[in-house]
């Protein structure tokens, strides 16, 4: 299974939802333990994949405007961390560091950009898929 959750969470409030709902990291790490102690019980391997960066995303329909704060940026590291560090995946694969900027780390590369801020363009979506090496997937 591949866990990468936690984005619409994130960016969600204060922009679709009420801004009363924002969620902390700790949070979304607790839901992701629960997956994963849950898939775990199943004898099913996880792998955690971190989230790409999103500064400057925006929405054009049904919400114009940008739902990017830095406060949402610092919950996305701090998952991001705990993704890479934690020890409780199975095996990881750092999309952040796929597809970041390394000039600007919280904006996607340029040649990745598809026009949000938020989603990869074609290329960003083969780089992301180069990845996650085939050896993950083999039954162990």
């Amino acid at each position: 299974m591949i866990l990468n959750l936690g984005v619409d969470d994130i960016l969600f409030p204060g922009s679709f939802i009420p801004a009363s709902e924002s969620i902390t990291s700790k949070a979304v790490i607790s839901g992701n333990r629960q997956l994963i102690s849950h898939a775990h019980g199943l004898r099913i391997r996880v792998i955690g994949a971190t989230i790409p960066p999103f500064e400057h995303a925006l929405f054009r329909d049904p919400f114009s405007g940008r739902i990017y704060t830095p406060e949402k940026d610092k919950v996305r590291q701090e998952l991001n961390d705990w993704i890479r560090n934690s020890g409780e995946f199975d095996a990881v694969v750092d999309l952040d560091k796929v597809v970041r900027d390394p000039s600007h780390p919280a904006q996607l590369l340029p040649a990745y950009y598809s026009g949000d801020h938020l989603h990869v363009n074609d290329a960003g979506n083969a780089a992301q898929a180069n990845a996650f090496p085939i050896e993950l997937f083999k039954h162990i």
